[in-house]
């Protein structure tokens, strides 16, 4: 009788979800508007993380987003960035407003967190 190899996952047993997956995860409920998803993935939300954005959102007159992921980089170990550019639709505007910045991700507890 052979044995399975090593690098096969447990059954019921889930393999770590990485960098990627979570920054990925992230700006998708961001673009989706999902503020509770969001925070769930942010490492220490502040309190009023959700009132935070959804006032940004709102006195801005943003009425949709839209966001790109660039190519994720590893600089240390437990350490990942994501560059990124979106264009927000503002009412009154007259223009789409782009805009682009980076997803700092770090690896918290065994668990890739936005930072």
């Amino acid at each position: 009788m052979t044995s399975a190899p090593a690098a096969l996952a447990t059954p019921g047993v889930s393999a770590p979800v990485g960098p990627e997956i979570t920054a990925g995860r992230y700006l998708a409920a961001w673009q989706a508007r999902d503020l509770a998803g969001m925070a769930a993935l942010v490492a220490e939300p502040p309190a009023d993380f959700a009132e935070r954005h959804r006032r940004f959102d709102d006195e801005l007159r943003v009425t949709s987003l839209s966001i790109t992921p660039g190519g994720l980089r590893r600089p240390g170990e437990g350490e990942a960035e994501l560059p990124f550019s979106g264009v927000r639709e503002v009412a009154g505007l007259g223009r789409p407003w782009a805009f682009s910045s980076r997803l700092r991700l770090g690896l918290r507890d065994g668990v890739w967190k936005v930072l």
